[in-house]
């Protein structure tokens, strides 16, 4: 079990397992391309956790990758990730259906959770921010930077 499996507790299959349980045999280049990404968008929007699990499996890498650029710190990536997977799964229904998706530039997964990673980490400087600007408007109170 990878350590992005265990944060989740999600069961993950592979892409083999998971073409050939949804009755599509060996997975062709079509089915596990844009193809599988526009099914599996559906199911996400359902709250399928194989689905999800997929989801977790295909993109937690990139994820973690991208967080480690945004952080420069792999602690906090592997902290950020969880977050962003916790937050993909409270924000599934906002997921565009297959229907609006747009083409090529569209709105993919992985594009999806990356701005769902960028949020994560923006919100906790957004609230400290907030809380020094409360508290040095409190009387008789002197607050730092």
């Amino acid at each position: 079990m990878g350590r992005f499996q265990r944060i989740l507790l999600l069961p993950v299959r592979s892409r083999r397992q998971w073409a050939v349980t949804h009755g599509t045999g060996t997975p062709s280049v079509e089915r596990t391309g844009r193809a599988v990404e526009l099914s599996l968008r559906t199911r996400i929007r359902a709250g399928d956790p194989q689905a999800f699990a997929y989801l977790f499996e295909d993109h937690v890498q990139a994820v973690y990758g991208h967080a480690v650029r945004l952080t420069e710190d792999r602690s906090t990536a592997e902290d950020v990730v969880s977050l962003t997977f916790l937050e993909a799964w409270r924000l599934r229904e906002r997921l565009l259906p297959d229907a609006e998706v747009s083409g090529d530039a569209g709105d993919g997964l992985r594009a999806w959770l990356f701005g769902i990673a960028a949020n994560v980490l923006r919100n906790p400087r957004r609230s400290a921010r907030r809380h020094r600007a409360a508290l040095s408007r409190l009387p008789g109170t002197v607050y730092g930077p």
